[in-house]
Protein backbone atom coordinates (compact mmCIF):
# COMPACT_ATOMS: atom_id res chain seq x y z
CA UNK A 1 0.00 0.00 0.00
CA UNK A 2 1.57 3.55 -0.96
CA UNK A 3 -0.11 6.39 0.55
CA UNK A 4 1.27 10.08 -0.15
CA UNK A 5 0.81 14.17 0.42
CA UNK A 6 2.98 16.09 -0.86
CA UNK A 7 4.76 19.15 -0.72
CA UNK A 8 4.26 18.50 3.74
CA UNK A 9 4.82 21.89 3.99
CA UNK A 10 2.42 24.90 1.74
CA UNK A 11 1.81 28.44 1.77
CA UNK A 12 -2.00 29.00 2.33
CA UNK A 13 -4.62 28.20 -0.38
CA UNK A 14 -1.73 26.50 -2.16
CA UNK A 15 -2.11 22.91 -3.44
CA UNK A 16 -1.15 19.37 -2.47
CA UNK A 17 -1.17 16.23 -4.05
CA UNK A 18 -2.74 12.73 -2.56
CA UNK A 19 -1.73 9.50 -4.14
CA UNK A 20 -2.81 5.75 -2.72
CA UNK A 21 -2.45 2.47 -4.20
CA UNK A 22 -4.24 -0.20 -2.44
CA UNK A 23 -3.76 -3.14 -3.83
CA UNK A 24 -6.56 -5.19 -3.69
CA UNK A 25 -9.07 -2.63 -2.34
CA UNK A 26 -12.68 -2.46 -3.09
CA UNK A 27 -13.41 0.31 -0.60
CA UNK A 28 -11.59 3.37 0.30
CA UNK A 29 -11.86 6.02 3.00
CA UNK A 30 -9.91 9.53 3.11
CA UNK A 31 -10.75 11.73 5.28
CA UNK A 32 -9.00 15.25 6.33
CA UNK A 33 -8.78 16.53 9.68
CA UNK A 34 -11.95 13.96 10.51
CA UNK A 35 -13.89 15.30 7.49
CA UNK A 36 -14.27 12.66 4.58
CA UNK A 37 -12.84 14.26 1.15
CA UNK A 38 -14.30 13.47 -2.09
CA UNK A 39 -12.60 11.32 -3.98
CA UNK A 40 -13.86 12.68 -7.24
CA UNK A 41 -14.72 9.54 -9.07
CA UNK A 42 -10.70 7.55 -8.39
CA UNK A 43 -11.18 3.81 -8.12
CA UNK A 44 -10.00 2.14 -4.65
CA UNK A 45 -7.03 0.75 -5.95
CA UNK A 46 -5.00 3.63 -7.09
CA UNK A 47 -5.64 7.25 -7.96
CA UNK A 48 -4.60 10.63 -7.00
CA UNK A 49 -6.12 14.08 -5.86
CA UNK A 50 -5.32 17.88 -6.22
CA UNK A 51 -6.34 19.52 -2.83
CA UNK A 52 -5.63 23.46 -1.84
CA UNK A 53 -5.45 23.58 1.84
CA UNK A 54 -5.93 26.36 3.91
CA UNK A 55 -4.92 24.96 7.82
CA UNK A 56 -2.64 22.37 8.89
CA UNK A 57 -4.48 19.18 7.89
CA UNK A 58 -3.80 15.21 8.61
CA UNK A 59 -5.28 13.17 6.25
CA UNK A 60 -6.22 9.35 7.01
CA UNK A 61 -6.52 7.02 4.39
CA UNK A 62 -8.64 3.23 5.59
CA UNK A 63 -8.56 1.27 2.75
CA UNK A 64 -10.52 -2.22 2.54
CA UNK A 65 -12.00 -5.40 0.78
CA UNK A 66 -14.97 -7.47 -0.02
CA UNK A 67 -14.06 -9.35 3.30
CA UNK A 68 -13.50 -6.60 5.80
CA UNK A 69 -9.72 -6.51 6.15
CA UNK A 70 -8.73 -3.03 6.17
CA UNK A 71 -5.11 -1.08 5.62
CA UNK A 72 -4.72 2.46 6.99
CA UNK A 73 -2.47 5.00 6.57
CA UNK A 74 -1.99 8.69 7.70
CA UNK A 75 0.13 11.42 6.46
CA UNK A 76 0.16 15.26 8.25
CA UNK A 77 0.56 18.84 6.02
CA UNK A 78 2.14 22.01 7.71
CA UNK A 79 -0.04 25.37 5.87
CA UNK A 80 2.21 27.95 7.09
CA UNK A 81 0.64 31.78 6.62
CA UNK A 82 0.96 33.71 3.26
CA UNK A 83 3.02 36.79 4.15
CA UNK A 84 0.21 39.66 4.97
CA UNK A 85 0.78 43.21 5.83
CA UNK A 86 -1.80 43.71 8.62
CA UNK A 87 -0.74 47.19 9.77
CA UNK A 88 1.09 49.93 7.47
CA UNK A 89 0.06 53.52 8.96
CA UNK A 90 1.71 56.87 9.05
CA UNK A 91 1.78 59.12 12.67
CA UNK A 92 0.91 62.07 10.43
CA UNK A 93 -0.69 61.63 7.20
CA UNK A 94 0.10 65.75 6.66
CA UNK A 95 2.56 67.99 7.49
CA UNK A 96 4.44 71.06 7.06
CA UNK A 97 8.14 70.24 5.20
CA UNK A 98 10.37 70.14 7.56
CA UNK A 99 8.47 67.77 9.67
CA UNK A 100 9.05 64.05 10.39
CA UNK A 101 6.65 61.50 10.78
CA UNK A 102 6.50 57.93 11.84
CA UNK A 103 5.70 54.99 9.35
CA UNK A 104 4.59 51.77 11.54
CA UNK A 105 3.67 48.38 10.38
CA UNK A 106 2.43 44.84 11.31
CA UNK A 107 3.04 41.76 9.57
CA UNK A 108 2.64 38.04 9.54
CA UNK A 109 4.20 34.96 7.47
CA UNK A 110 7.33 37.34 5.60
CA UNK A 111 10.87 37.05 6.56
CA UNK A 112 11.98 39.99 5.43
CA UNK A 113 10.59 43.35 4.54
CA UNK A 114 11.26 46.87 2.37
CA UNK A 115 9.93 49.89 2.89
CA UNK A 116 10.07 51.89 -0.15
CA UNK A 117 9.60 55.94 -0.64
CA UNK A 118 9.37 58.17 -4.21
CA UNK A 119 12.78 59.42 -3.38
CA UNK A 120 14.34 55.84 -2.44
CA UNK A 121 14.71 52.80 0.00
CA UNK A 122 13.68 53.66 3.50
CA UNK A 123 16.65 51.98 6.34
CA UNK A 124 14.40 50.09 8.45
CA UNK A 125 17.28 50.48 11.17
CA UNK A 126 17.17 46.89 12.45
CA UNK A 127 13.23 46.78 13.37
CA UNK A 128 11.87 43.42 13.20
CA UNK A 129 9.73 42.28 10.59
CA UNK A 130 6.68 41.73 12.61
CA UNK A 131 6.39 44.57 13.76
CA UNK A 132 8.16 47.86 14.17
CA UNK A 133 8.51 51.56 13.02
CA UNK A 134 10.99 54.15 11.55
CA UNK A 135 11.28 58.12 11.58
CA UNK A 136 11.34 59.44 7.97
CA UNK A 137 11.40 63.53 7.12
CA UNK A 138 9.90 64.20 3.46
CA UNK A 139 10.12 67.54 1.35
CA UNK A 140 7.11 66.93 -1.21
CA UNK A 141 4.08 64.68 -1.14
CA UNK A 142 5.37 61.08 -0.84
CA UNK A 143 3.98 57.94 -1.35
CA UNK A 144 5.50 54.81 0.60
CA UNK A 145 5.41 50.97 -0.26
CA UNK A 146 5.82 48.31 2.26
CA UNK A 147 6.93 45.01 0.79
CA UNK A 148 6.99 41.62 2.52
CA UNK A 149 7.94 38.35 1.72
CA UNK A 150 8.46 35.29 2.52
CA UNK A 151 11.40 32.59 1.75
CA UNK A 152 9.31 30.90 -0.84
CA UNK A 153 9.10 34.16 -2.79
CA UNK A 154 5.66 35.11 -2.14
CA UNK A 155 4.49 38.87 -1.13
CA UNK A 156 2.65 41.32 0.05
CA UNK A 157 1.99 45.28 -0.08
CA UNK A 158 0.79 48.22 0.97
CA UNK A 159 0.82 51.95 0.17
CA UNK A 160 -0.03 54.86 2.15
CA UNK A 161 1.03 58.79 0.79
CA UNK A 162 1.81 61.39 2.99
CA UNK A 163 1.02 64.84 2.02
CA UNK A 164 3.52 67.86 2.64
CA UNK A 165 2.91 71.49 2.66
CA UNK A 166 5.71 74.26 2.40
CA UNK A 167 6.49 75.99 5.27
CA UNK A 168 4.78 80.31 4.94
CA UNK A 169 8.05 81.72 3.74
CA UNK A 170 8.24 85.39 3.26
CA UNK A 171 9.77 85.77 -0.67
CA UNK A 172 9.22 90.23 0.11
CA UNK A 173 8.63 92.70 1.83
CA UNK A 174 8.87 96.62 0.90
CA UNK A 175 7.32 99.90 1.82
CA UNK A 176 7.22 102.51 -1.48
CA UNK A 177 8.25 105.01 -0.98
CA UNK A 178 10.60 103.71 2.21
CA UNK A 179 10.91 107.39 3.65
CA UNK A 180 8.38 109.65 4.04
CA UNK A 181 7.16 112.67 6.05
CA UNK A 182 4.61 112.37 9.33
CA UNK A 183 1.31 112.32 7.90
CA UNK A 184 2.30 111.01 4.46
CA UNK A 185 1.49 107.31 3.74
CA UNK A 186 3.40 104.42 2.11
CA UNK A 187 2.51 101.75 0.17
CA UNK A 188 3.29 97.99 1.83
CA UNK A 189 4.14 95.73 -0.65
CA UNK A 190 4.30 91.74 0.20
CA UNK A 191 4.70 88.26 -1.47
CA UNK A 192 4.49 84.99 0.39
CA UNK A 193 4.63 81.74 -0.44
CA UNK A 194 2.86 78.57 1.92
CA UNK A 195 0.59 80.92 3.75
CA UNK A 196 -3.08 80.60 4.11
CA UNK A 197 -3.40 83.63 6.83
CA UNK A 198 -1.10 87.07 6.87
CA UNK A 199 -1.58 89.79 9.58
CA UNK A 200 0.90 93.06 9.07
CA UNK A 201 1.73 94.71 12.38
CA UNK A 202 3.30 98.16 13.00
CA UNK A 203 6.13 98.91 15.83
CA UNK A 204 3.39 99.75 18.15
CA UNK A 205 1.90 96.58 17.90
CA UNK A 206 -1.44 97.38 16.00
CA UNK A 207 -2.59 95.29 13.50
CA UNK A 208 -2.99 96.62 10.06
CA UNK A 209 -6.51 96.59 8.23
CA UNK A 210 -5.72 94.24 4.89
CA UNK A 211 -8.68 95.20 3.13
CA UNK A 212 -9.25 91.03 2.21
CA UNK A 213 -5.62 91.33 0.30
CA UNK A 214 -4.38 87.66 -0.48
CA UNK A 215 -1.83 86.37 1.46
CA UNK A 216 0.09 85.61 -1.26
CA UNK A 217 0.98 88.98 -2.75
CA UNK A 218 -0.76 92.37 -1.92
Amino acid sequence: QVFTVLPGTIRTGEEVIVTWQATGATHLQLTANGLPVDLQGQPASAGRLYLALETDTAFALTASDDLGNQAQASATVTVQPRPLVRLFTAQLAALRAGDATTLAWQTTGATSLTLLADHGPIDLQGQPVGQGSVTDTPDLDTTYTLVARDDLGHEAVATLTVQVFPRPEVVAFVADPDLVLRGESALLRWQTTGAVALQVRDDQGTTLDLGGRSPDGG
